[in-house]
């Protein structure tokens, strides 16, 4: 049975790219995701994170769904942790709670920058 992920590139406030994808779980869209980003990462230059949150965390849905975040482009300044980029990755629910994630993590990655 295959489930439909979204995959959601937000650099800088700008959603980039969203893609929704069929795949056997969540979890192999995370791991295929990331070997994607660790071709392209510049350890010397960045730091790569890789957290899971819940959507019930930043959503007032009452259904919560698992939302992987990796942030390729993080960089501390000063004291404060500044994602450029961010790509989530989480299963489709509806398009309100996808528009719902996608405004959360733009507003959160502008804001970082400000």
């Amino acid at each position: 049975m295959s489930v439909k992920t979204v995959i959601a590139r937000i650099v800088e406030g700008e959603v980039k790219s969203v893609d929704i994808v069929e795949v056997e779980s969540v979890g192999e869209a995370v791991k295929k995701v990331v070997s994607e980003v660790l071709e392209k990462w510049d350890p010397e230059k960045h730091d790569l994170i890789i957290t899971r949150h819940e959507s019930s965390e930043i959503s007032e849905s009452e259904e919560s769904v698992p939302i992987y975040v990796l942030s390729p482009s993080s960089e501390w300044v000063g004291e404060e942790l500044v994602e450029k980029e961010i790509i989530a990755v989480f299963p489709y629910v509806s398009e309100k709670i996808t528009n719902e994630i996608l405004r959360v993590f733009s507003e959160y990655s502008k804001g970082s920058n400000a």
